[in-house]
């Protein structure tokens, strides 16, 4: 009945038409435009036959309707009687020809006969995007948009010219006016729940897809597209679990499983049915995130839990450990197993609940030693308590920064944590500061003071890192697994340093709470020579090793595309895979054990890499004694923030590059930051976030320097080939070689 009166109501509908002014193609007659209105209904709901009648219709109350005409041809029921008018039958036949460049120019002489009718200008616009020159098909669909206001798709096609050419804020002008005409045009609506990303509006982006999918069951979403709307879902989700909205967040968790296959989605529902106490769906969840991705250490930390409830003490250990190769971890830094996590792996071997629980709290693992049901003693039950409450204390301080209504002093941030306790605060809250660069100010995590809020953090297993960024308070909690002290020689220097592994990260600095949550794998201290390794942003995947894999059998294009080589990634991807013994076909045996050899590959690479920052901060920290040096840097940077740190991450990654096991995985991963696609929504979203091109990140300009420094080391007069060709062809001696002479410029050899 429902659909029977929308039917009728649009049969009656006069749409208004605006805009037609002398010289311009006036749109169809408004009878014309309600017979197609009433086909377009029809087709929607799989009636055709039904569709392609009213189509004909239209076309017979105005013969220049040629949205009809496109319509019976794109139902194969285009009439023989009556025919469009010349023009018309130009159009069309302009639409059928075998090349985009016979289509150019077939619309070209078209826009030059009939100026006024914006669908041609909107035809040659989309035929300019598909040829990617999109200055022109900006001037086209401008065109399209000035003749024909009413049109929304010359709207939509304006927005997508507009982001192209650069202009954020006027492509997301054209897709409101495009959806405001018509709600159901994906691409603009794509486009304005990105901006609701950027404005944190999760939830309004999920309603607005939801809204276009139901409009048009005809327009399957790209990859692309779902990409946007999944990452809707997942960003909404973490903000409910960080306010503990539990039972609105358990269903979108759920309704995020029906609508999309992703191991996140059944995660974030295990973790809101564990959080209800409905431990039979949270298990369900579990086992299938796993199923879907068994490398994602969040599934595997929330298996571990329900395991070690089950009594499953040992198979609990061994899923988490996939995630997070301890025995890998530990022999890069102490050759051993020992420790907190060594204690853990015995109790769980004897499978004695309250030994068990007893290592777990001395390990910092609260969550797991409460789920074995042991009685928890008050000082437990406080730490997990305060911990709950600090993370939805710093999430509000970051919505705050958000809104821009959050840019509290250092001192007010830790007044704000103090009142979580009041006066029976266990610690002191005296941080004992530092101040490093004159605008860095931060604790010092690898020495915390006695009795201070990171002392009392620490002999619980967590470490916390405070800076002051420029007016802002940015918070980092992480879970330590490890730590050791260490000595790198430099010169005829010894420069000692510590380093801490954490595998989970608790609560995440401003940065990534902004990205939603997307961890750094390492940081370097400015204050002690030292650094952590974020274990649980660095666990890989058999999916990324398969991507690799495939990526080094490809046959690319010659051509690059921009600053990317495909041909140099892919001669970089077979370099980099031959010392892992790849074989030719993988089964998921040998593709999970190929995927530990890269994980491990990468991890050394990050672990060199951040000890390439305390070398190079060592002798330009503190501030006072190295004037020389820093103003040099300042100097030859142009005072640019953005590009002194280009040349610290370009320095430290030059030293991570020299010393690593596989250089031409290191070269690769910095190849494939300069992989980017302006037309992608990946693009969108970065630039929605964070308000620069990728080409501008101090990570892209760094890898390109490297790149180009290197090829220009090496290259040979007369040798034009592009930089990244050279690299690519280099041997793994030749290039530590010349990292090494490249690092010793640096100061740090």
């Amino acid at each position: 009945m429902r659909s029977t009166l929308l039917l009728a109501c649009l049969a009656l509908a006069l749409p208004v038409a605006t805009g037609c002014g002398p010289g311009r193609a006036r749109p169809p007659s408004p009878p014309s435009r309600s017979w197609e209105a009433l086909g377009r209904e029809r087709e929607r709901l799989g009636a055709t036959e039904e569709a392609a009648r009213d189509y004909r219709l239209a076309v017979e109350a105005d013969s220049t309707n040629l949205d009809a005409f496109e319509a019976l041809d794109r139902l194969g029921s285009l009439p023989d009687s009556p025919r469009p008018d010349p023009w018309g039958k130009g159009y069309l036949a302009a639409l059928r020809v075998e090349t985009q460049a016979e289509r150019r120019a077939a619309l070209e002489d078209l826009a030059r006969a009939r100026p006024g009718d914006p669908r041609v200008w909107r035809a040659l616009g989309e035929c300019l995007l598909l040829l990617k020159e999109e200055e022109a098909a900006l001037e086209a669909f401008e065109k399209a948009a000035e003749q024909g206001p009413w049109d929304g798709r010359s709207w939509d096609g304006l927005a997508r010219a507009r982001f192209l050419c650069r202009d954020w804020d006027g492509a997301i002008e054209a897709a409101r006016k495009a959806a405001g005409i018509d709600p159901g045009l994906v691409r603009a609506q794509i486009f304005l729940a990105v901006k609701e990303l950027a404005d944190r509006k999760f939830r309004d982006a999920i309603r607005r897809l939801e809204d276009v999918a139901l409009r048009r069951p005809d327009r399957p979403f790209t990859e692309d597209e779902k990409f946007v709307w999944w990452l809707a879902h997942d960003r909404a989700l973490k903000r409910l679990a960080a306010v503990r909205d539990l039972p609105v967040g358990l269903d979108l968790a759920r309704r995020a499983t029906e609508r999309f296959d992703e191991a996140g989605a059944w995660t974030h529902l295990a973790w809101f049915a564990g959080e209800v106490g409905d431990g039979a769906e949270a298990r369900r969840a579990i086992r299938e995130a796993l199923a879907r991705d068994p490398f994602d250490p969040v599934a595997a930390r929330l298996a571990r839990r329900l395991d070690f409830e089950d009594g499953r003490f040992e198979e609990g250990l061994a899923t988490w450990a996939r995630t997070v190769p301890a025995w890998w971890i530990f022999n890069l830094l102490t050759g051993r197993l020992t420790g907190r996590y060594g204690a853990i792996e015995e109790t769980a071997e004897k499978g004695d609940r309250d030994a068990l629980a007893a290592a777990c709290r001395a390990a910092g693992w609260f969550d797991e030693a409460a789920a074995l049901g042991v009685p928890e003693p008050e000082d437990a039950r406080r730490f997990r308590r305060f911990l709950a409450d600090l993370a939805l204390y710093v999430y509000r301080h970051y919505v705050a920064l958000e809104e821009g209504t959050g840019e509290i002093s250092l001192g007010d941030f830790v007044h704000g944590v103090e009142s979580l306790w009041g006066e029976d605060a266990p610690f002191d809250f005296d941080l004992d500061l530092s101040t490093y660069y004159l605008v860095v100010s931060e604790n010092d995590p690898l020495a915390p003071v006695e009795g201070s809020l990171g002392d009392y953090l620490a002999e619980r297993g967590y470490f916390f890192d405070l800076s002051d960024a420029q007016g802002y308070v940015d918070f980092r909690l992480m879970h330590v697994l490890a730590t050791d002290e260490r000595t790198e020689t430099i010169g005829e220097r010894e420069v000692p340093y510590r380093v801490l592994l954490s595998d989970a990260t608790v609560i995440p600095s401003y940065d990534e709470h902004r990205w939603g949550d997307l961890r750094r794998a390492g940081r370097t201290f400015l204050s002690r020579r030292g650094f952590y390794l974020s274990a649980d942003a660095l666990a890989s995947s058999p999916e990324g090793t398969r991507r690799l894999v495939e990526l080094s059998r490809r046959e690319p294009e010659t051509l690059p595309e921009g600053d990317y080589d495909p041909v140099a990634a892919r001669d970089l991807a077979r370099r980099a895979l031959e010392p892992l013994k790849l074989a030719e076909h993988l089964d998921p045996r040998t593709l999970e054990k190929l995927n530990q050899g890269v994980l491990r590959v990468r991890l050394e690479n990050v672990f060199h890499h951040e000890l390439g920052h305390v070398l190079d901060f060592g002798h330009l920290v503190p501030l006072g004694c190295h004037l020389a040096d820093n103003f040099w840097i300042a100097i030859s940077n142009g005072f640019s923030p953005s590009a002194i740190h280009a040349r610290f991450e370009r320095a430290a990654e030059i030293y991570a590059i020299a010393r690593a096991k596989v250089p031409a995985l290191a070269l690769l991963d910095n190849l494939r930051r300069l992989r980017v696609d302006r037309s992608s929504l990946s693009y969108l979203i970065y630039v929605a976030w964070t308000d620069e091109e990728p080409e501008e990140s101090p990570y892209y300009r760094g890898a390109l320097d490297i790149i180009e420094e290197l090829a220009d080391r090496a290259r040979e007069e007369g040798d034009v080939r592009p930089a990244a060709r050279i690299v690519a062809e280099l041997s793994d001696e030749r290039v530590r070689e010349l990292a090494l002479e490249m690092a010793a410029a640096e100061g740090i050899q």
